[in-house]
Parts: structure tokens; C-alpha cells; sequence
């Protein structure tokens, strides 16, 4: 059996603990405090509202498009009162016109009516006489003479006058009366159209109505509710606030001491600061412009006034922090990582050689 060297099986735990040393003495990971925050939007519309009906209380969790607050504009309902009277006022004008036309093609037909009952009678009258006078003159033993003859030739043009003018006198009464009833016919065009323009009107208000509900925009809790129903609320100010359901980012305040050691693109652990156990990784997504005084529940010493620069730190959606939970953000240093690829390199050498002396071992 062959045998190995004690010494050599040593060589690793050594290594880890030179490593783990290493690590005690060098520079401690970068640990400053800050808040678990919820995404806070503030519900509100650009003109001023009339608040109807609310539909949900603080604290109640609603899904995105639940109705939370239905609102009202009377300058809307104004505007819609307008255009349904113009539509009155059209359907009265339609009736109107319509019933003028129909009392004038009424009278139009009458007295067309009147003027050939007219010459109806006359050439109805004459006629009678000129068979009449035929007839008398078949009697007389003096039908050939040339008197009574040019006689008759008047009566038969006098009768082929009339019925020539029956057709005169009733022609301007046609035309005027198919005139009429082609208005008649294409009278509701123009209304209709009008109409129709009213009605889209009538449409938009409603939308625009209906657009002033305000909805869920997107699965979360009710805040606070700024308002109260019957109540008048100005443009732009807010109704209500509308949290996410779980903190979202963390916003925390690194020591001034200390404010170059974060950079945007940085990741670190964010854990709760009473269940340690309960922890997330975090990116910096963006750093204070200025110093500023760090709260009091978030110094080392709360007595002691302490400044520092605001860091904002992404978290997962799904997280075990609650809003405004104080967590705990351990940035590792920025040389720790590069130490430890030293260090492991080291120790992957130590297992080669000892690999190799083994293998030397067993050939001699």
C-alpha cells in the first residue's frame, strides 16, 4: 500500500486557514442602514373633479383595473345637455320643414286640382254644345250651308284650344310640385348629418366621463384616500395614494466617510435588520446628488447628528420586507473579491502539487 505524506494532507486546511485570516484582516465589507419603500403613486386628474362614489378604504388591497373612485365633471354634463338640444332642435326643424312641405304639396295639388276641374267644366261645356249643334244641324236640310258650317269649325277649334291649354296651365304646377317632393326627399341629408356630429359629440363626453373613474393601475394597497364623496377636488390635487404590494427599492444614507466607496451598478445584500436570516441581493440604481443629514433610525448613535449621501437600491418584486422596514446593506469591498481569486488560486496550486507528489510517490 502506498503512502502518503501527512504533511502534504496538512497543506489544505492550512491554506484555509491562512485564507480565512486574510479575510479577518482585511478591511471590513461596507455596511450602512436603510428603508424598505413601497412604489408611492398619487392618484389625481389634471381638472377639476366632482367626487361621486368611493369604492375601496385604506389598507384594502385591490387588482389592477378594480374601480377605486368614481368622479364627475359638470361642465361635461353641460356640454352634453348642449348637444342633445341642438339634436331637439333639429328633429324640431326636421318636422317643421317637413310639415311645410307637405301643407305646400298639399296646396300645390289642390290647385292643380282646382285649375282642371276648371277647364275640364269649360271643355266638358263645350263639347255638349258642339254635339248638340251636330246634332242639330244633321236635322236641317241646310247642313251644307257654308254659314253654319264655319260655325261648327269654331266650336272644334275653340275645344282643341282648351284642351291644349289644360296642359299649360297645369305644367308650372307639376314642376313645382316635383320640386317639393324632391326636397322632401332629401331633406333629412343635412339634418342627419348635423345630427350625427352631435351625437359623436355626445360619445366623447361620455368617454370622457367615464375616463375620469380612477382604476387600480396595476395590482397593490390602497393608501391614504384624500378625499371624501360630495366633495369638489382641485385640478391636480391628489385623491388617494396607491402603494405596491412589497417594497420595491430600498433607500438608504452611506456615511459621508464613506461615499466613494458606492457606485451606481454596485450589488450588495439587503437584509432585515430583526430577522437576519430574511435577506435579498440589491443593485444601486442611483446615488443623492448632495449630503445630507442621515435620519435618526438610521445612525449607529441616534443622539449624535450624522451626514451622509442617499443611495437608492433596487430590490427583487418578491421579497419578505415590509414598507418602510429598517434593512441592513453590506456592500463587500471592492478588493475582497479579486483577494479571494488570489487565495483560491493559491489553494487549486497547493491540490496540483500535492497531486503531483503523489503521482511522483507511487512510480519510485
Amino acid at each position: 500500500m502506498k503512502k502518503i505524506n501527512v504533511l502534504y494532507l496538512a497543506v489544505i486546511p492550512i491554506l484555509y486557514v491562512i485564507v480565512k485570516i486574510s479575510f479577518s484582516m482585511h478591511d471590513p465589507s461596507l455596511l450602512f442602514y436603510g428603508f424598505a419603500e413601497n412604489k408611492e403613486t398619487e392618484l389625481s386628474h389634471d381638472v377639476p373633479i366632482y367626487i361621486e362614489k368611493i369604492h375601496v378604504e385604506p389598507g384594502q388591497r385591490v387588482q389592477k383595473d378594480d374601480l377605486l373612485l368614481e368622479a364627475h365633471r359638470y361642465d361635461i354634463d353641460i356640454k352634453i345637455q348642449e348637444a342633445n338640444v341642438g339634436i331637439e332642435q333639429l328633429n324640431h326643424q326636421f318636422t317643421d320643414e317637413k310639415g311645410r312641405l307637405i301643407a305646400r304639396l298639399a296646396e300645390l295639388e289642390s290647385k292643380k286640382l282646382s285649375e282642371l276641374q276648371i277647364i275640364d267644366n269649360k271643355i266638358q261645356l263645350l263639347e255638349s254644345k258642339l254635339k248638340r249643334e251636330e246634332a242639330l244641324l244633321l236635322t236641317m236640310e241646310s247642313y251644307q250651308n257654308s254659314d253654319e258650317k264655319i260655325e261648327n269649325k269654331a266650336l272644334q277649334d275653340q275645344l282643341k284650344l282648351l284642351k291644349e291649354s289644360r296642359q299649360v296651365a297645369i305644367g308650372p304646377l307639376d314642376a313645382e310640385i316635383s320640386s317639393v317632393k324632391e326636397r322632401m326627399k332629401y331633406l333629412k341629408r343635412p339634418l342627419d348629418s348635423e345630427k350625427q356630429k352631435l351625437e359623436d359629440r355626445i360619445q366623447y363626453h361620455n368617454e370622457e366621463q367615464l375616463r375620469l373613474q380612477i382604476k387600480a393601475p396595476h395590482n397593490g394597497i390602497v393608501g391614504n384616500v384624500l378625499c371624501k364623496e360630495g366633495e369638489h377636488v382641485r385640478a391636480f390635487n391628489p385623491v388617494l395614494n396607491f402603494y405596491e404590494p412589497t417594497p420595491t427599492y430600498v433607500r438608504g444614507f452611506v456615511h459621508e466617510s464613506s461615499i466613494l466607496e458606492v457606485s451606481e451598478g454596485d450589488s450588495l445584500r439587503v437584509s432585515s435588520s430583526l430577522h437576519p436570516t430574511l435577506k435579498v441581493n440589491g443593485t444601486v440604481i442611483g446615488l443623492g446628488s448632495r449630503i445630507v443629514e442621515i435620519p435618526e433610525r438610521l445612525r449607529k448613535d441616534p443622539l449624535v447628528k450624522t451626514y451622509g449621501r442617499e443611495v437608492l437600491i433596487r430590490v427583487p418584486e418578491i421579497n419578505p420586507f415590509l414598507q418602510k422596514e429598517k434593512v441592513i446593506l453590506n456592500l463587500q469591498s471592492k478588493n475582497e473579491v479579486s483577494t479571494y481569486g488570489n487565495w483560491f488560486g493559491l489553494l487549486t496550486l497547493g491540490q496540483k502539487s500535492i497531486e503531483k507528489r503523489s503521482r511522483y510517490n507511487s512510480l519510485h
